[in-house]
């Protein structure tokens, strides 16, 4: 899911910076209009947004440890991939590091994401969440802010009607199209690990607009931005 993540926020304007284990996956996204990171701690430098779509904690944490001396001051760390109460190892580490940490795992598919079509459950300090939001906005079509203290029935409820949402879209969009095809004729036939990083800098307009870096990682462990 990380390669279409990081494609659309190349696509929403975000310089991104991309890292994977695999050189070949890595030059894809090159290709693409990001940049090719030749370290974690490369991908992550000066970022202001340093952004994991990997497999489980584990292989979260040992990608990290790479790269968390590189993690500037002021950047965020958006952690995307779903690692349940693992999430809570993710956040000691960055606080043990000085890293601002946004637990925001994605809801969808590879499919959901390339149409930006994903619910981020995002949970963090506010300033960060409002920080990050451009960054949301670019991956998904919903953001559903969870607070930290909040019960865990709570946030299990405002999980599960997120994801049911999310579900219904998908199988309306889904459907609709189906039957799209079916009035043409059309029959029908019946990675995923991301280290991203966002950088300042001045975009075309009177604003600006953090960069985007995106670095797609191997099993173990954007115009451009970088991870926070």
């Amino acid at each position: 899911m990380g390669a279409p993540m990081a494609r659309n926020l190349l696509k929403a304007g975000f310089p991104v910076r991309v890292w994977n284990r695999t050189p070949d996956k890595a030059r894809v996204l090159a290709a693409e209009g990001a940049d090719r990171a030749e370290t974690p701690a490369d991908a992550v430098r000066e970022a202001a947004f340093v952004i994991t779509m990997l497999t489980d904690a584990t292989a979260i944490l040992a990608v990290m440890q790479q790269a968390a001396e590189s993690v500037s001051d002021r950047a965020v760390w958006l952690q995307t991939s779903m690692v349940g109460a693992d999430g809570e190892r993710l956040a000691e580490f960055a606080e043990d590091h000085g890293i601002t940490f946004v637990n925001c795992p994605v809801i969808g598919t590879r499919a959901t994401a390339k149409q930006v079509r994903l619910v981020v459950l995002a949970s963090g300090p506010e300033e960060a969440l409002d920080r990050a939001q451009p960054i949301f906005d670019a991956i998904a079509s919903k953001t559903v802010r969870l607070k930290p203290k909040a019960s865990r029935a709570s946030r299990i409820k405002l999980v599960t009607n997120a994801w049911t949402v999310a579900l219904v879209e998908s199988l309306v969009r889904s459907q609709l199209r189906r039957s799209a095809f079916t009035r043409l004729g059309i029959s029908l036939a019946g990675s995923r690990v991301l280290l991203a990083s966002t950088h300042r800098r001045a975009v075309s307009g009177a604003h600006r607009r953090p960069p985007l870096t995106s670095a797609r990682l191997a099993k173990c462990p954007e115009r451009r931005s970088h991870l926070r």
